[in-house]
């Protein structure tokens, strides 16, 4: 049904004026499939961890509301208030993307967390165009970075997608330079890649 979704012409100029991080300075990744079990979230932690251990500072992004990935990375202390940020909080406007950047148990490897089972709000399917275009922005913006004294920037960036939550892919796509779809040997999950292409 959302093939159908009309786009306001001033969304394509404002998508064209994203200054977008170079692919190399940092390359932005999108682990993607709408078949779920396919390796998803083992493959970005093993990209990131390998990427991480040699020597790259590295940024994976949960946006799951599974939150596997989340719990998998773990962290090194909370918030000062004692409790965690997560993407849920940046979409629905209570913290800017940095605010929510979280060390792991992984040297060199940072995570921007999700909430387990949290689903994002939207008034319409109108809004979502427009959602992914502010993620893609607020992703490349240079702030998005290691904590000072750490490194300057992140070499990687790498989005962990959910199974058949067509606007949560569709946020990670936008932003991604790009995109690598892992997939079983099966017909379902060449249905998933299907419906991702």
């Amino acid at each position: 049904p959302d093939d159908m979704t009309l786009l306001p012409p001033t969304l394509l100029f404002e998508s064209d004026a994203i200054v977008r991080r170079s692919p190399s300075m940092t390359t932005v990744l999108a682990l993607a499939n709408d078949k779920g079990g396919v390796g998803k979230t083992t493959s970005v932690i093993n990209i990131g961890t390998l990427l991480a251990e040699r020597g790259a500072n590295v940024l994976v992004v949960d946006n799951d509301p599974q939150a596997n990935l989340t719990r998998r990375m773990g962290f090194k202390g909370m918030t000062a208030n004692g409790k965690e940020r997560t993407l849920t909080d940046y979409f629905f406007g209570k913290y800017a993307l940095p605010e929510i950047i979280r060390p792991t148990n992984f040297p060199r490897l940072w995570v921007l967390p999700s909430a387990h089972n949290a689903n994002l709000a939207a008034k319409g399917v109108h809004e979502w165009p427009q959602r992914a275009l502010t993620f893609t922005k607020d992703l490349h913006a240079m702030l998005v970075a290691p904590p000072p004294y750490h490194a300057e920037k992140f070499d990687w960036i790498i989005i962990d997608t959910p199974t058949a939550d067509e606007y949560r892919i569709r946020l990670a796509l936008a932003a991604a330079h790009f995109v690598a779809a892992p997939a079983l040997p099966s017909s379902f999950a060449a249905s998933g890649l299907q419906i991702l292409f």
